[in-house]
């Protein structure tokens, strides 16, 4: 017996478990962690046997943070994974799915993720008898930490402004400076215009 068929059975025999502890699990989110933790069970075994050596402690253990050319993710390490097992599609759906990727890929909107984190997608039938393809990214948004210092409402920064005439350096901390001025009220401002622009009456 080669190698590949001891392994394809012992997968087999992996997923057969899986089915039988997933029977038993009555609880859904008990059973998507049961799932992630065998999705990941088997890529880094696939990773072992494309690599032909053990796994380094980096490798198994993903950190919580993960960079791309332009973006860093913080993920809470208080909420579960946000990884998702895919269930199984129509034809139709896998077709439509594939349709779209490609054709964002081609038009160079998206390309092949290298995040920890998955999000599912699926199809919903349109009133015109389409699939419209749909990407659930709640986990994620929930194990996302927001900014810790938002940007102020424009709308608050007016009110609190409302009847003052001179302005200070001591308003750029509250976000005054993204307010456009008037022209005539630039030497007003005893911080430079470039830095601070409030609007006075």
């Amino acid at each position: 017996m080669t190698c590949e068929k001891i392994e394809e059975r012992r997968q087999k025999k992996l997923e057969a478990q899986l089915e039988a502890q997933l029977e038993r699990i009555s609880d859904e989110s008990s059973q998507i962690n049961l799932l992630a933790q065998f999705e990941t069970r088997r890529r880094k075994k696939e990773t072992q046997k494309d690599s032909g050596r053990p796994l380094t402690t980096t490798e198994q253990e993903p950190s919580k943070t993960r960079t791309t050319p332009s973006t860093r993710l913080h993920a809470s390490s208080k909420t579960s994974s946000p990884r998702r097992f895919r269930r199984k599609f129509l034809l139709s759906e896998v077709q439509t799915i594939d349709d779209f990727f490609e054709g964002r890929r081609k038009a160079d909107h998206v390309r092949e993720s290298i995040s920890p984190h998955s999000s599912p997608t699926f199809c919903v039938k349109k009133a015109t008898g389409g699939w419209r393809i749909v990407h659930t990214f709640n986990n994620l948004d929930d194990a996302t930490i927001p900014a810790q210092t938002p940007i102020p409402r424009k709308d608050m920064d007016l009110d609190a402004m409302s009847g003052s005439v001179i302005y200070s350096a001591i308003d750029l901390t509250n976000g005054f400076y993204q307010i456009l001025m008037r022209e005539t009220f630039l030497s007003r401002p005893s911080a430079p215009p470039a830095a601070c622009s409030g609007s006075g009456s």
